[in-house]
């Protein structure tokens, strides 16, 4: 798995005092939403700390078919019609446009460009749950280019084992942003 656990540990806590948090499990994997990333991962691949942080806050491992919304105050509630919204990993297009991530940082935002040259924030809090260091590279391969989702709402990587899905933000409201936008800023490996 590439995430970094205690990041995504904050995350699920913060998601949980917001009543913001989903659990489920879709064609056989387990997901986590926390409204601004999304984990699946596929049956086999699942560390026993990501299993057990499901298990803290849902008590149980989800069944096949089984979402529930979990929130501080409101407990586990099932819900239904969210199961094809979080599967990103089995009904989300192998064919998305690619992006680069960028060296430029403006605020708390990592930036990423697509091939014509639009631009992408993600908050930087949130970028940090991508660690390729993380991933079983002999079970599960290492991640792809990072994909702009269709409907612009996220960055899609994923793997032979899971797939990760972090908001991201078209337009940012500083003026950087929009000057920089007309700029080419290159990979990241192009600033080193």
């Amino acid at each position: 798995m590439f995430v970094n656990m205690n990041v995504l540990k904050r995350l699920v806590k913060a998601a949980f005092k917001n009543n913001s948090l989903m659990i489920g499990n879709v064609e056989d994997s387990l997901i986590i939403s926390t409204g601004h990333v999304t984990v699946q991962v596929l049956d086999g691949f699942a560390t026993n700390s990501y299993k057990a942080l499901i298990m803290e806050y849902l008590g149980e491992l989800p069944k096949i078919g089984e979402v529930y919304s979990i929130g501080g105050g409101a407990g586990n509630q099932a819900t239904v019609g969210f199961e094809e919204e979080l599967d990103i990993y089995t009904k989300v297009p192998l064919s998305l446009p690619k992006l680069q991530r960028t060296a430029v940082r403006i605020g708390t935002w990592v930036i990423f460009q697509d091939a014509a040259l639009n631009k992408y924030g993600v908050e930087e809090g949130l970028w940090k749950l991508y660690d390729p260091s993380e991933a079983d590279q002999e079970k599960e391969g290492f991640p792809g280019m990072p994909q702009l989702m269709k409907d612009k709402s996220g960055i899609l990587l994923r793997n032979d084992g899971m797939a990760l899905k972090i908001r991201v933000y078209e337009q940012l409201n500083s003026t950087a942003f929009r000057e920089m936008a007309l700029i080419d800023l290159g990979e990241e490996d192009d600033w080193e």
